[in-house]
């Protein structure tokens, strides 16, 4: 059997995303909210590259 988050999880982290981005374009605005978004994926892209913290 395959383990698998239960979907109350998944929901739960876009919840907090959600509240997150919330509280960002209040301290900000939305529009520079909208600007930033798109380059978050870019952000992940860029961790795969960090190093390893695996230690031999």
């Amino acid at each position: 059997m395959s383990s698998t988050a239960p979907p109350v999880a998944a929901s739960t982290n876009a919840s907090r995303r959600t509240v997150a981005v919330g509280v960002l374009a209040d301290h900000t605005s939305i529009l520079w909210v909208y600007k930033v978004i798109p380059f978050l994926p870019l952000l992940g892209m860029a961790a795969a590259f960090l190093p390893s913290r695996r230690t031999h």
